[in-house]
């Protein structure tokens, strides 16, 4: 229902990183620690790459395929929110050439809306 309230319309540019807190809390969340609506992701789908306190998923999603077309951004954005919702990935791929600077407009998209309609944010 993310169409109803268009949160990446707005102007303002995505800030932050990813950092040790927001990727354990993220982790955490993930495999049963905290809140009710947890999400039972196995502790293995996680990495602490180059010694890093950093939890990074083990999998990722990658935009770099698919046609330079709404149809595909839409197909894009829904496979992007549904997967960081269902805990399991926090990692997105992205750059400027993939699908002629589109996919890089469409994380936006769906990071902005995973922030201010979902409470989740980039750290």
């Amino acid at each position: 229902m993310d169409v109803e309230n268009p949160f990446y319309m707005r102007a303002n540019r995505l800030s932050g990183h990813a950092t040790m807190e927001g990727t354990t809390k993220f982790y955490k969340r993930a495999i049963g620690e905290g809140d009710a609506d947890d999400l039972d992701v196995h502790p293995g789908n996680f990495r602490t790459p180059f010694k890093s306190d950093l939890k990074i998923s083990s999998l990722g999603i990658g935009t770099y395929t698919g046609d330079p077309d709404d149809l595909t951004d839409f197909y894009m954005y829904d496979a992007i929110k549904q997967s960081v919702l269902s805990g399991g990935i926090n990692h997105i791929d992205t750059a400027p050439n993939y699908r002629y600077m589109k996919s890089e407009r469409t994380v936006g998209k769906v990071l902005t809306s995973l922030e201010n309609k979902y409470q989740i944010d980039r750290s």
